[in-house]
């Protein structure tokens, strides 16, 4: 039986996910994902948290600021992902997306 889900993860392949249903896509040009990404912009898109799951490994979080923090691999140090305290979170994507906690 096909599925549509989605999956992605780090560079290293230490921390993957999956996550079944995407919702909501744009581009962020702030400072703080210009200086998070080393990129004048980031491509994101998300999922309903009830859809998505990590399926190896475990992210590490760094509190970038104080409405936000960001969700990296501590492997090879691949951006997984950003939220804004308080509210539906996201995660820069290279291709590899989704939203992963409340």
């Amino acid at each position: 039986m096909a599925t549509n889900d989605f999956t992605g993860g780090c560079l290293c392949g230490a921390v993957r996910y999956r996550t079944s249903e995407l919702k909501g896509a744009g581009y962020c040009h702030c400072r703080m994902c210009q200086r998070a990404s080393g990129a004048p912009v980031v491509a994101w898109c998300g999922a309903p948290l009830g859809a998505f799951e990590w399926t190896k490994g475990k992210p590490k979080e760094y509190r970038s600021s104080p409405k936000a923090f960001r969700v990296f691999c501590a492997e090879c140090g691949a951006q997984l992902g950003f939220a804004a305290i308080g509210t539906i979170q996201h995660v820069p994507a290279a291709g590899d997306v989704a939203f992963w906690r409340q």
